[in-house]
């Protein structure tokens, strides 16, 4: 008895790495010559990875619960876990350096915000049209 579907497997492997090689050369850019591709991608990969494992698979799982299996409900799931983990950290950088006031909004944090969207939206998408959770026969978790 299989537990896990073979494209669930495949959309967790797959999806994430469109946004990441699209944000492997996005950050690369500003580098210096010295520092690889290889270098900026392995932990872009780390963390892309462990996003879809401890968040994206949960949210899944949450998703197929509620009937919720639609590209729409995924779309919205992505670009909605952008902000949130963009708040979440900012939330915990405050409380670890001390700065319990409050989260400060300035032009850096509007663009990680864009990108943050850019790359989790797309990634969602991509998901969701390898594991087709709207189909009877995929809804294996």
């Amino acid at each position: 008895m299989r537990i896990i579907s073979r494209r669930l497997a495949a959309g967790v492997v797959i999806a994430p790495l469109p946004s990441i090689v699209i944000a492997t050369f996005f950050f690369r850019k500003g580098l210096e010559d010295h520092i690889s591709l290889w270098d900026v991608f392995l932990p872009l990969a780390a963390i892309g990875y462990a996003i879809a494992l401890i968040l994206g698979l949960p949210i899944h799982l949450a998703l197929v619960l509620r009937g919720w299996t639609k590209i729409g409900h995924y779309a919205v799931a992505g670009a909605i876990l952008g902000p949130a983990m963009l708040f979440f950290s900012d939330i915990i950088g405050a409380f670890i350096t001390g700065r319990l006031i409050g989260v400060e909004v300035d032009e850096n944090t509007l663009q990680v915000l864009g990108l943050m969207v850019t790359f989790i939206g797309p990634a969602a998408i991509i998901f969701w049209l390898i594991v087709r959770p709207d189909k009877k026969s995929s809804n294996t978790i």
